[in-house]
């Protein structure tokens, strides 16, 4: 038997290729320009930023009504961190000013957006020049590929080095704990480029976060805790990072309970009695805030956790957070109306677009759905039974009533809400198949509805166009994600590979490169506004690794789990998934005759059950090293 390659080896056993060469986090932490854009002024010997001689140095003159200097620096990626300037040397009084952008087409003197969640609120820094030495920015600038400098006063300053040193997490070959190779590159970049914008935010233990590992919803914007956004970019963490980001983050807001769900407010309230809980924690204060944005929000607070355990199995934590659990559903669950659906207002209605939706809004049902039956997958796997069973009995009920009263047999998908009829949106019918409250065959249908009405050339709308009155249109990286993910859960996986080529691949062939957007404007080019870094834009590493590799948890923590890998058009793949008892590695391939074979190592301490792609399932799979061949699949 030949076992898959662990991450430390780098290239796949048959040659296939070297996974490391995809990697898009930079080698070390301290980084310097690869590049000048472009110079104007008196800038003399420009290049000398982009070597490694300290010795060589760079002069901006700016003379009494003439021109200010200005060049503009490229990176080469979309980095973060603090940034700093070496000054050897400085003539009359000049004020030096840094701004910074992810994209050189939002790139202005004053960066590329005004960020009221970030300690200065301001995308530049600005530096009276009065010594030699070092100056250090005034904190962390998230996201930038590019980097303008220009003097504001006369005078002139002379720099040996600029460097951004970077400070989220470094997702390198030596650190990755999963990773991923097929036979598409366009697959592959998306994987390591979710990777990697998940890398950008994650914000380590220090400054105003403390000893917490915090995960951020936008490495420029907002630079925050989002409950939201966790639920989609704590799969990726799972896939190949460290899953104390996602445990901290829901850590800290779970000790901010509530009392009202209502938007942005602050979360004050005792997880003694039924409450909501905090949508927003802002750790880029002094004392970290925490603060209330919808009932979804909140009630998505479950899934999040039930996530982190089912791919950690800490049942300590878990039962840490029980509390949380139990009035978060109570509280939610107050909200049912006398159909049985939960109903939002103008306060609390808030959605993932902050569009504001009241009534019977089927999104916001569907997240309660998820939000019971995986309480009561927790609720068991503590041993709290009488819990387990009656939030089964609630989720069944609305399921029911979902499907009575959401459904529009015209269209042939569910409807945004009661009182918006008529519309093909796809946060509410992609989660519909996600969550089981669509059978298989509804659900194979409406994927099939929203795969034909959502087309763009750029991957797949919010809404099938006209798009309803008062929903601003777009191309969503998060609900492209979950769409993803729904049609692999499907056994669509061809149609699941194909949205990936062409959202993530256009995203992929943008300025900056190598990091997922928050969403795609209708114009296809992104503005200043939003981040080119969004975490929550990542979800295709954890659908590769979940789908294509195949290897999912079955019971929490990976006591037993399933190698089911779904080829599609690949005819190879081959990785690693992390999990507490070690990696599950796995190389598979299709030969002659379409006959499959897969290469699977099984760690100490789990059980595995393995299936073939068109051929037979083996149970009970023991740790070590298994090779299968499968029956011919054409």
């Amino acid at each position: 038997m030949v076992a898959a390659s662990g991450p430390a080896l780098g290239v796949t056993p048959d040659g296939h290729g070297d996974w490391r060469t995809f990697i898009e986090a930079p080698a070390t932490r301290d980084l310097s320009p690869t590049g000048v854009v472009s110079t104007s002024g008196n800038v003399r010997n420009a290049t000398a930023l982009t070597t490694a001689d300290d010795t060589d140095s760079i002069t901006l003159s700016y003379a009494e009504g003439g021109p200010a200097p200005v060049i503009v620096l490229d990176y080469g990626k979309n980095v973060g961190g603090t940034t700093s300037f070496d000054v050897v040397s400085k003539s009359g009084l000049p004020t030096l000013r840094s701004s910074y952008s992810e994209t050189l087409k939002n790139l202005s003197e004053t960066g590329d957006y005004t960020n009221q969640f970030s300690p200065t609120t301001l995308r530049y820094d600005t530096f009276p020049v009065t010594r030699v030495g070092t100056i250090q920015g005034s904190g962390i600038q998230g996201a930038e590929r590019y980097q303008m400098i220009t003097l504001l006063t006369p005078g002139s300053v002379t720099l040996s080095r600029v460097r951004i040193h970077f400070t989220g997490e470094l997702g390198t070959a030596d650190t990755l704990r999963g990773h991923f190779l097929s036979s598409d590159d366009t697959l592959n970049r998306a994987w390591y480029a979710s990777v990697y914008t998940v890398n950008l935010n994650q914000m380590m233990p220090g400054g105003s976060n403390g000893p917490l590992h915090l995960l951020l919803d936008g490495a420029k914007r907002d630079r925050s805790v989002w409950s939201g956004d966790i639920l989609a970019s704590g799969p990726t963490v799972y896939a190949a990072l460290d899953p104390v980001y996602v445990r901290d983050s829901i850590q800290l807001l779970g000790e901010h309970p509530a009392t009202v769900a209502d938007y942005l407010l602050p979360a004050v309230g005792t997880s003694a009695v039924p409450g909501p809980m905090p949508g927003v924690c802002q750790p880029n204060v002094e004392t970290p805030a925490c603060m209330t944005f919808s009932m979804s929000y909140s009630t998505v607070f479950v899934p999040v956790l039930a996530d982190y355990v089912r791919y950690t199995g800490d049942m300590t934590f878990a039962a840490e957070q029980w509390a949380n659990v139990v009035r978060v559903l109570a509280w939610t669950g107050q909200q049912r109306d006398a159909k049985g659906l939960i109903t939002t207002t103008s306060t609390n209605g808030k959605d993932w677009k902050v569009d504001d939706h009241t009534g019977e809004a089927t999104w916001n049902n569907l997240i309660y759905y998820a939000a019971l039956t995986d309480g009561a997958e927790l609720a068991s796997a503590l041993g709290r039974d009488a819990a387990a069973s009656a939030w089964r009995t609630q989720a069944a009920a609305l399921r029911t009533a979902i499907n009575t009263h959401l459904w529009n047999p015209t269209t042939g998908v569910y409807d945004i809400s009661d009182s918006s009829n008529g519309a093909i949106a796809q946060d509410a019918n992609t989660f519909a198949a996600l969550t089981g409250v669509a059978d298989p065959v509804r659900s194979t249908q409406i994927l099939g509805v929203l795969d034909k009405r959502l087309q763009h050339a750029r991957g797949h709308l919010a809404y099938a166009e006209p798009a309803p009155a008062g929903e601003g249109q777009q191309l969503s990286t998060m609900m492209s994600g979950w769409e993803v993910m729904a049609d692999l859960d499907a056994g669509r996986t061809t149609a699941a590979l194909d949205l990936i080529r062409r959202e993530w691949g256009y995203m992929l062939r943008q300025d900056p490169g190598g990091t997922t957007w928050e969403n795609i404007p209708m114009t296809g080019d992104l503005d200043g506004a939003h981040s080119a870094a969004h975490s929550w834009g990542s979800l295709p590493a954890a659908a590769l690794s979940r789908y294509v590799l195949g290897i999912r948890p079955t019971t929490p923590g990976f006591d037993t789990f399933v190698v089911a890998p779904q080829p599609g058009d690949l005819s190879w793949a081959a990785g690693d998934v992390p999990t507490p008892y070690g990696p599950v590695s796995i190389n598979w391939s299709q030969g002659a005759g379409c006959r499959y074979t897969v290469d699977v190592t099984v760690p100490p301490g789990t059980t595995a059950t393995v299936s073939i792609p068109g051929g037979k399932t083996i149970s009970g799979v023991t740790p070590g090293d298994h090779r299968y061949m499968g029956q011919p699949a054409c």
